[in-house]
């Protein structure tokens, strides 16, 4: 028996461009499944993008689960939910599906995946297993759509999934997990690798955008990934989305890209005292080595700016305008800006490396006023130290004094 699992197809989702794209990537998945001889295709959460889709997301995603029926399958299934067991209706090929934090309402509220699956275009099934028999295999797939992270250990210790001899196990789950998580925060992750109980030989696992596998001892984790990307993160760069198709027999899962796909390409380009025009030289050297690879639609191409600038610029001062003009229809760009102050950052530096020599508060004052007139036009014009002992001294007119009198100074300010 072969089972198709996607996840994260974000029905409806409207990138600049890209409004039918989520709609196809989806309908290649059902289409991929059925070339591939699936008799049953699971879904692991984030159907839609949003809670309440319009008429027409309503309508286009009618049209892709339709696609299903238009094979058969000899799969029996039997689900065991909380309001008790009945038998897989379908027609075509069953369709099963979990909701994601996307589709979530809440305990006890109907939502978008309960009208789809009155309607018979799949089988929403939330803290429940569903067996699948096809002659001598069996399979049971235990599914939990999503939780809030805060809940999500106390709600699986509460639903807490049993592997059933003699049948292939598999968790279907749409919940983050600390593994993949920056920060070891509950309100981020509370589920870890270690909540699986032992005993499953298969965990699929949607919400998170990149593709994953792990090993864990005799059992495989895999990270489904997205059939569409939606934010630009780094760590999709390079993956191809896809979906992946289980084989009951061989206990073995293999992934299968879409044929036809959006290129995303990342670049983290970091820069030191800058000027604009090497900014812009390096951003448009970036776009073309995205734009110069076999692209099949128009790539994505996302942009960071990192480092300093020169003296005196402005980061909201870099025009980027023109590059989305210039290569409106050839690129879908997003370029942010993290430039750091060099002042700041100088300042800082100089203060640890003088702290550091223990010298006097006046010295240090000094130090950096002496600093501070090297990086302007006025050089050696005038005796900065005396200066510097009448600024100390708060003698403001005497200093100003000092100034007009200087022939050198009259010469840089004319």
């Amino acid at each position: 028996m072969k089972i198709a699992f996607f996840s994260d197809t974000h029905l409806g989702f409207e990138g600049k461009d890209r409004e039918n794209e989520s709609f196809e990537n989806c309908k290649q998945c059902f289409e991929l499944a059925l070339q591939n001889n699936a008799e049953a295709i699971v879904l692991g959460g984030d159907i839609f993008d949003v809670k309440y889709p319009s008429y027409g997301v309503f309508v286009k995603a009618m049209q892709v689960f339709s696609i299903a029926k238009k094979a058969k399958s000899s799969v029996q299934g039997f689900a065991a939910t909380r309001a008790g067991a009945k038998e897989l209706s379908y027609n075509g090929i069953p369709v099963i599906a979990i909701h994601g934090n996307h589709e979530y309402l809440g305990k006890g509220n109907m939502g978008i995946l309960d009208i789809f699956d009155q309607s018979g275009h799949l089988c929403y099934l939330h803290a429940a297993s569903l067996t699948l028999q096809k002659g001598n295999e069996k399979v049971c797939l235990h599914l939990l759509g999503n939780v809030p992270e805060k809940k999500a250990k106390d709600a699986f210790k509460l639903w807490n999934p049993k592997p059933i001899h003699g049948y292939r196990n598999i968790l279907v789950l749409h919940q983050n997990f600390k593994e993949y998580s920056a920060i070891d925060d509950e309100m981020v992750a509370s589920l870890s690798f270690e909540d699986i109980p032992a005993g499953f030989d298969l965990t699929v696992n949607g919400h998170l955008h990149w593709r994953d596998e792990q090993q864990l001892g005799s059992a495989k984790f895999i990270l489904l990934g997205s059939t569409i990307c939606t934010q630009m993160k780094p760590i999709e760069a390079g993956q191809k989305k896809g979906l992946y198709i289980y084989d009951s027999e061989k206990n073995q899962i293999k992934f299968v890209p879409l044929e036809v796909q959006r290129n995303f390409y990342y670049h983290k380009l970091k820069f030191e005292n800058a000027k604009f025009d090497n900014i812009l030289e390096a951003i448009e050297s970036a776009i073309n080595s995205g734009l110069s690879k076999e692209n099949l639609l128009v790539p994505m191409i996302r942009i960071r700016l990192l480092g300093t600038l020169a003296i005196g610029m402005n980061p909201a001062d870099l025009g980027l305008a023109g590059l989305a003009e210039k290569y409106g229809g050839r690129a879908i760009l997003n370029i942010s800006k993290d430039f750091a102050s060099v002042s700041f950052k100088k300042k800082i530096s100089e203060l640890r490396e003088l702290h550091k020599s223990k010298q006097s508060i006046s010295s240090l004052g000094m130090k950096i006023f002496e600093k501070n007139l090297e990086e302007t036009d006025f050089g050696n014009a005038f005796d900065y130290e005396k200066l510097f002992e009448l600024l100390s001294a708060d003698e403001l007119d005497k200093a100003l004094e000092m100034l007009s009198k200087d022939e050198k100074i009259k010469g840089h300010t004319s």
